[in-house]
This record gives C-alpha cells, structure tokens and sequence, in this order.
C-alpha cells in the first residue's frame, strides 16, 4: 500500500487587524477596508511562530499564479502610498512619503 506524508505542514495562522492599517486604507481609497477570511499558504507563518504581528495585504490583482495574472496599477500606487504612510507613522519617521 501506499503511504502519503506531508512535506510542509503549519499551523493556521490567526492575523489580528491592525485599526490603523484599515483607517489609512479607507483614507488612501476613500473606500471602507474589509477584513476577509482566506485559505493559502504565506511566509506570515513564521513570523506568527515567533509572536511578530502580521498584516497580510495587497492590491487589486487576478489569476494569481496563472498565465494571466495582473495587478491593477492604480491599485497598485495606493497599496504603495497605503505601506509607506503606515510604515513611515510605525517607525516615528513622519507621515510624508518622499515620492508621494
């Protein structure tokens, strides 16, 4: 008989939301920020191991790992001003991205 055994296996992990993270979202887009629930595999486990917060975010993109994957570009600038704003609040190194 056959036997099967995993190669990789984790624990699920559980990301708490970040309320500032989804207020610049909602400034940035001008839209409100969801929270949704996803299956797949991230690196964010290794992290969450280790008791290090996590945020697992991105842009408007489709057919992810597909032939025909894209990413929508205005998606894409916001999702940048929305990293560096938060970023730049978290570290203390002010509020205004330089290439903004």
């Amino acid at each position: 008989s056959t036997v099967a055994e995993p190669l990789v296996s984790a624990e699920p992990t559980h990301l708490a939301a970040d309320s500032r993270f989804l207020e610049i979202t909602s400034e940035v887009t001008g839209e409100e920020a969801r929270l949704v629930r996803a299956c797949g595999g991230s690196d964010a486990r290794f992290f969450c191991e280790k008791g290090i917060p996590v945020i697992l975010s991105r842009p408007r993109v489709g057919n992810l790992h597909g032939r025909d994957e894209w990413i929508e570009i205005d998606s894409m600038l916001a999702y940048f001003e929305i990293c560096g704003r938060y970023t730049l609040e978290r570290t203390g190194c002010g509020t205004e991205l330089p290439l903004a």
